[in-house]
């Protein structure tokens, strides 16, 4: 169950977050962005609790994107969302393991409306994908906090892939506990 507030960084606006009644949901799994709801179906989140939440327009976004591993990925879906998709700009950020994720496409009623693999619907939208090494990804550099003209990041290459000016912050003690930049602002909103 989640009780805490969520707060949209770029816009201020605060919004109570719905009760997960059935199904489970971990707060890493979901991003928003550009008025679609970007989440992760897998070990951390249920399509129960998904589709719930759908049904009553909790995530107030014109789309949502349901992202699952291929059948044939060998990745358990262990890792958060906010682990290996992270959008700078216009730009998305991916580890290369993410060609393994489909996305299925829905509208705010919750009508599937696309189902293809995860970067063509990026590119499709026309994002420019930064791939990161897993080396990289396993030092979160996916798990990033962006503002209007800056981006708090654990890796200085993200600099590579924005306008905006990078300050790197190391996360020791998050990073200790599976986390990152991203992760803590969802603990403290």
């Amino acid at each position: 169950m989640i009780e805490k507030h969520l707060r949209y960084i770029n816009t201020g606006k605060v919004r109570q977050v719905y009760k997960v009644n059935r199904g489970y949901l971990e707060g890493g799994d979901y991003i928003y962005h550009n008025n679609t709801t970007f989440i992760m179906a897998g070990q951390r989140t249920s399509r129960l609790a998904i589709r719930d939440m759908m049904y009553a327009d909790v995530f107030g976004t014109d789309k949502i994107a349901r992202i699952t591993s291929d059948k044939s990925s060998s990745d358990p879906m262990k890792k958060h969302l906010d682990l290996i998709l992270g959008f700078i700009d216009n730009v998305a950020v991916l580890w290369s393991g993410a060609k393994t994720y489909l996305v299925d496409v829905f509208d705010k009623a919750g009508k599937q409306i696309a189902s293809l693999p995860l970067e063509h619907y990026l590119k499709n939208l026309g994002y420019r994908i930064f791939e990161v090494s897993d080396t990289e990804q396993q030092m979160y550099s996916c798990n990033f906090v962006c503002f209007d003209k800056i981006v708090l990041a654990q890796n200085p290459r993200l600099a590579d892939a924005t306008q905006k000016q990078v300050i790197v912050m190391p996360v020791s003690e998050p990073n200790k506990m599976g986390g990152g930049l991203h992760c803590l602002v969802k603990t403290i909103y």
